[in-house]
């Protein structure tokens, strides 16, 4: 059986990919928040990981990558590359002009990371054009965007930004898409849709929309659902069943997110990680089945 769950989380990714009794992570969450990731794989018996993604170099969603892969058995271990030039503070709020001391602190805990990887897994490597065997059973995931995109616009002369840090470490974020049981699903990490300024950085999620050119039977909205998290256009192709939002809707009442997505699909069932973890049974006949449990629900179940 094919399952995804969402973790109980606000503001943070992770995300469990189960099939056929094999287990992985989509990014791994912000360390504060580990205990709920902890106590949930522990409700499931999980011990090993096929393999943990980090899609982009933010806190929210590479902090929990130690204890992780401390924790499991974790057998591929993917990072996508911290750019060193980045102008927020590792968590998204933007402050242009960091200082070398948050730059070497972000540099240290991404080497950090990336070995005690290699120590531990079969595969440890940073996402690149050449990345494949992001699988899980049934579960075969192409990853978008696997360059560093911000040190590009850094070394850009023709860039805005050239030779200074105002860029989001979000720039970098690389999203995945897979077919199961022949659902598509499109987890998509913290990606932008708008115009950034400069060609590459600009309208990423209606690029890949186009690329794919399908409806999403799953769809995992990105950056928390945020403003130009996903023009009207990508979202006319997506047209969603599922929307994930990991978020809250009081931060949600601000953006038009919510009104986009059924505007896309009127019949998109909408739901945000704010309150229980998210689990979506994908079978191979018949609709996509969705479950939910309360951290509290967790341990009176135990």
């Amino acid at each position: 059986m094919e399952k995804l769950h969402f973790m109980n989380y606000i503001w943070s990714d992770c995300i469990l990919v189960e099939s056929d009794g094999l287990y992985a992570l989509v990014d791994t969450g912000e360390v504060n928040h580990l205990n709920k990731t902890l106590a949930y794989l522990d409700y499931l018996g999980v011990k090993n990981l096929e393999f943990v993604y980090v899609s982009h170099f933010h806190y929210d969603h590479y902090s929990g990558s130690e204890a992780i892969l401390k924790t499991y058995n974790v057998k591929k271990f993917f990072i996508q590359e911290y750019s060193g030039c980045d102008g927020d503070d590792g968590s998204g709020n933007k402050q242009p002009g960091l200082d070398d001391e948050y730059h070497f602190d972000a540099n240290y805990q991404f080497k950090k990371i990336l070995e005690l990887a290699k120590k531990k897994c079969e595969v440890a490597e940073i996402v690149s054009d050449n990345t494949t065997g992001i699988e899980c059973g049934k579960f075969k995931f192409k990853a978008f965007r696997t360059r560093n995109y911000v040190r590009q616009a850094y070394e850009d002369k023709d860039a805005y930004c050239y030779h200074q840090c105002l860029l989001s470490e979000n720039g970098n974020s690389s999203p995945l898409y897979a077919n199961v049981n022949g659902k598509n699903i499109f987890l998509g990490s913290d990606i932008a849709d708008y115009d950034a300024g400069i060609e590459y950085l600009s309208y990423v999620n209606l690029k890949i929309a186009k690329e794919l050119g399908c409806q999403m039977d799953i769809y995992k909205v990105p950056h928390h659902g945020t403003s130009g998290c996903n023009t009207k256009e990508a979202l006319a192709i997506y047209k969603p069943k599922h929307a994930i939002i990991t978020n809250s809707y009081w931060y949600l009442e601000r953006w038009t997110t919510i009104k986009d997505l059924m505007e896309a699909n009127k019949d998109c069932k909408i739901l945000t990680t704010e309150r229980k973890y998210l689990i979506y049974t994908i079978p191979v006949d018949g609709d996509i089945k969705v479950d939910m449990i309360s951290y509290d629900e967790l341990y009176n179940r135990k």
